[in-house]
């Protein structure tokens, strides 16, 4: 039998809209948090399993995936890996918005969830937190997904994805273009395969999507110092 959803909470406080002129002009309407618990308590999730919201907003999915990302990274008994576990986990999430103060407000909220969810034991709180904010920087994104580009200077959207060993982290940027191709090409290279005239079809295998910019892999607790 399918899960039944929540009822819909009775919290004031909580928004689903800014204005009507944005509902009018932009679609704007906020999910409330009973639906977005309720959604995320069907699919898995884990420290670093990748999320993006192509229409994050002011970050209500984002903030509830990042609290429970966090809650497993505090499962960890080796709480000398929480902090970078933490980075980690933030920086598997990926928001974009066409309202530059969603993305704003989405920053800020999911620093404020790593606020209040991080343990006291984090070896540099005040490194760890600029390194959190150059994850936001780059992963909550002020852009046009349709068009596929960054409002700010027009130019192509593209995802970085980062990846952690031990405590260094590497980092790949890749076009958001090239990602969703990848992604079709992917796709149709998995369906069944339609008897050709011989009774088989050779299938081409799908090339691995590569970067437009690798990063020298750097210390977790230094990610703001990195420049381009």
């Amino acid at each position: 039998m399918a899960k039944q959803a929540s009822k819909p909470s009775e919290d004031k406080s909580e928004v689903s809209i800014k204005s009507k002129d944005r509902v009018r002009g932009q679609g704007e309407v906020f999910t409330p948090s009973w639906l977005v618990n309720d959604m995320l308590d069907l699919v898995e999730i884990t420290i670093d399993n990748k999320v993006l919201e192509p229409t994050c907003g002011n970050g209500n999915f984002l903030v509830a995936v990042l609290g429970r990302k966090l809650k497993l990274v505090r499962k960890s008994k080796d709480k000398s890996k929480h902090d970078t576990l933490s980075l980690l986990a933030l920086s598997s999430i990926y928001g974009i918005d066409i309202m530059k103060d969603n993305v704003h407000e989405c920053r800020e909220r999911l620093i404020e969830v790593l606020r209040v969810c991080s343990p006291a034991w984090f070896t540099n709180r005040k490194k760890m937190f600029s390194s959190a904010e150059e994850i936001l920087k780059t992963n909550i994104m002020w852009a046009d997904t349709l068009k596929m580009k960054f409002l700010l200077n027009n130019k192509n959207l593209s995802i970085t994805e980062w990846a952690l060993n031990d405590k260094i982290f590497s980092r790949e940027e890749y076009s958001f273009k090239e990602m969703i191709e990848q992604g079709k090409k992917e796709s149709k290279a998995s369906e069944p395969i339609e008897p050709g005239t011989f009774g088989f079809e050779v299938m081409t295998p799908v090339p691995p999507l590569m970067p437009i910019k690798v990063f020298t892999p750097i210390h977790f607790s230094k990610l703001n110092e990195q420049h381009d």
